[in-house]
């Protein structure tokens, strides 16, 4: 199994979309199993298109994307937009906990130097991750179960 990590190139970025909607659907769908059997049978398409304007729209902001591969695959993907937001973090959940979304962490606080402050909203069972790179909880988010937390850059040795 060959696993890189690599910077977005503009020919992925068709494929980088992809499967950000295809993860974000998932991820939304587990926050919300209530919502499952409505979205198989109604809101299929309209959830999909509704993730494909959103990825697509940050995506053309030109934010700093790191991709994980095996082999030609995407299994990973995480992306800092413009001011400093780590606006997504996804690993597949055959390829979890094998260190691939702490290699894609690193790649986007190392390639985003220009940033005194980074900073995400994540979900409140992801916060030790977080926090192995020095994140701090800044704040209870007003959405569910999820949690702001901020990398001050003299924190991460920069």
């Amino acid at each position: 199994m060959n696993i890189r990590i690599e910077k977005m190139k503009d020919i992925d970025q068709g494929k980088v979309l992809d499967f950000l909607v295809s993860e974000g659907i998932l991820l939304f769908l587990n926050l919300h199993p209530e919502y499952q059997e409505l979205y198989i049978k109604k809101y299929h398409q309209k959830t999909r298109d509704m993730f494909f304007q959103y990825f697509k729209e940050n995506l053309q902001k030109k934010p700093i994307v790191y991709v994980a591969f095996c082999d030609e695959k995407i299994i990973g993907c995480g992306f800092v937009d413009k001011n400093g937001y780590l606006n997504s973090l996804f690993v597949q959940e055959t390829y979890q906990k094998q260190g691939i979304g702490t290699r894609l962490v690193k790649k986007l606080i190392e390639s985003c130097s220009q940033y005194k402050v980074l900073t995400l909203t994540t979900r409140k069972e992801c916060i030790p991750f977080y926090e192995k790179f020095s994140f701090t909880l800044v704040e209870k988010s007003g959405y569910q179960d999820f949690v702001k937390m901020k990398l001050e850059r003299k924190k991460y040795g920069k």
